[in-house]
């Protein structure tokens, strides 16, 4: 869980960085967002949804690590946040 959560943590975080600099078009111009602002803070709030689930899965990991046993709370909102992911991935792609 630990690697998982902190390979989720980096590849969203060089996606969030990306989709910044792709929307103030400082990259190349065939990297450019052509959305429109909505769109792109739907776009990076499911990123920033996705990077958080990364933290929450590393943070059980560490636990289990050093206690050697799962702790009920925190698996039950890292269950929770995936569920809020599920539903905001829903909502993002009827939006667009």
């Amino acid at each position: 869980m630990v690697l998982l959560g902190g390979f989720l943590m980096v590849m969203m975080g060089g996606l969030i960085s990306w989709a910044f600099n792709a929307y103030r078009g400082a990259n190349e111009a065939s990297s450019r967002f052509n959305g429109t602002p909505q769109q792109f803070r739907m776009i990076v709030g499911l990123m920033a949804l996705v990077f958080i689930f990364g933290v929450a899965a590393a943070v059980v990991g560490l636990w289990q690590l050093i206690f050697g046993r799962r702790n009920l709370v925190l698996m039950w909102i890292v269950l929770g946040l995936g569920a809020v992911l599920v539903i905001a991935g829903i909502v993002v792609t009827n939006a667009l």
